[in-house]
């Protein structure tokens, strides 16, 4: 829901924001979305608010194949 277009998108993206800012997790994983042919740094891209939040709060850790892993970098 956070990175397919929807009426109920804008909604669940604020939610999503509101609870990572409230308590940032220890980890982040990034990942492509299978429904659409986007690469991660194009889903990242249309996904402004996250990709701030995570380069300014995470460090990149690994790759496992389509999945990134991020850091919390305290």
């Amino acid at each position: 829901p956070l990175s397919v277009d929807g009426p109920y998108r804008p909604q669940y993206r604020a939610e999503a924001m509101a609870g990572l800012t409230a308590r940032p997790p220890v980890y982040i994983i990034v990942g492509i979305n299978w429904w659409t042919s986007k690469s991660r740094a194009e889903v990242l891209e249309d996904f402004p608010e996250f990709s701030a939040f995570l380069n300014d709060k995470y460090r990149y850790e690994r790759s496992f194949g389509a999945i990134d892993l991020y850091r919390l970098d305290r």
